[in-house]
């Protein structure tokens, strides 16, 4: 029954004098017709009203995942899909003429998986910097990044061989190597 006194002494802050944004305080005036009020508790009522907060993109839960020990997020991005298949292709043709059209299509696979993993990895240091973690989880490599994209179906025997091939191996550790 003190509940109303105790209302009145609360504000719209909490413990750190923060706002908090997803509540607040009603009154609500009942008639005073006697099936409507119960002896006990007469005149107006306080109803505590909440909104739920706002839901987060399946990116940012991805990465809240991760930063809280989870699975590394995926990398979904079609045109890293057509160039993997235009990749394996050629490499599966023995266009070694092209040489430079090969090494430029594997340079632009690895370069945006590296650049995803860059981006989420950052992402993850903000919102794990936000409840105390010092590490996260090791990423992984860009063959195992891109191989775990959900694009590949019945290809993905052959994907696994382009990812695990000499040519990609060795373009992938030059890359790194530049990046390090």
């Amino acid at each position: 029954m003190g509940f109303k006194n105790e209302v009145r002494t609360l504000t719209r802050e909490n413990r750190n004098k923060q706002v908090v944004r997803r509540g607040w305080w009603a009154r609500q005036s009942i008639s005073a017709k006697p099936q409507n009020i119960s002896g006990a508790i007469g005149g107006p009522r306080e109803r505590f009203l909440v909104s739920a907060p706002p839901q987060l993109s399946r990116r940012q839960a991805e990465i809240y995942r991760y930063a809280r020990g989870g699975r590394f997020p995926k990398f979904d991005d079609s045109g890293v899909v057509e160039a993997l298949l235009s990749y394996m292709q050629n490499v599966e043709k023995g266009v070694y003429a092209l040489r430079m059209t090969i090494d430029r299509q594997a340079d632009g696979i690895i370069e945006a998986a590296l650049d995803f993993i860059d981006e989420t990895m950052a992402a993850a240091r903000d919102v794990a910097t936000g409840f105390g973690v010092t590490t996260l989880p090791d990423p992984p490599t860009p063959q195992d990044l891109i191989f775990r994209m959900t694009y590949w179906g019945d290809r993905q025997a052959a994907v696994r061989q382009a990812l695990t091939g000499r040519h990609f191996m060795n373009r992938a550790s030059q890359i790194l190597a530049r990046r390090s």
